[in-house]
């Protein structure tokens, strides 16, 4: 009786890691290593996103969460607006926000499944900081069950594993080929 109990207590005190699903992908990333050590951030949602009430607590959570997991990595990330082209080499990641539903670990602890499902949907493309050239994109999805147990990954653990998956994708992007010498 006493293994079922514990047996029990772990299974609704653990919740699964967030899991981040890429629903599209232009290709391998090619980015050279000192372009990836500049990355300029232009976060934005689409037109239903950024009218949801949640939406400036998730753009902060997102926003907040790539720059920890940059500076991580030893990365420099500057937030902007627009799709700027600078001198300096760099890479501009271009995140929006297509469509979300947004809990919160409290809400989900105290009303458990009546809450519903949490989801982020997400559309990366990177771009040269100089050139301008699309250097890939990618779709994501990561989404939490309310039928989950009380602690499973609400929006703050979906977007942290966002963050990281983008920074990885920086990260682990093979560099792109030299340029030979012209003879």
């Amino acid at each position: 009786m006493r293994t079922l109990i514990m047996l029990l207590a772990a299974t609704l005190l653990t919740g699964c890691a967030a899991q981040v699903d890429t629903l599209s992908s232009s290709g391998e990333l090619e980015v050279g290593k000192l372009e990836r050590r500049n990355i300029v951030l232009n976060l934005s949602g689409s037109t239903p996103a950024e009218s949801e009430p949640r939406w400036q607590d998730l753009r902060q959570s997102l926003q907040a969460q790539l720059d920890h997991k940059s500076f991580d990595a030893l990365y420099r990330m500057t937030p902007v607006s627009g799709r700027p082209t600078l001198t300096l080499p760099g890479v501009l990641v271009t995140a929006e926000v297509t469509s979300f539903r947004y809990l919160s670990q409290m809400s989900r602890r105290f009303l458990g499944p009546t809450t519903g499902d949490a989801w982020v949907d997400l559309r990366v493309a990177y771009y040269d900081l100089q050139s301008g050239r699309q250097l890939g994109a990618r779709s994501y999805r990561t989404g939490s069950s309310g039928w989950g147990t009380f602690f499973s990954n609400m929006t703050e653990r979906q977007v942290e594993a966002l963050a990281t998956r983008i920074i990885d994708d920086l990260r682990l992007a093979k560099a792109p080929p030299l340029a030979t010498a012209a003879r």
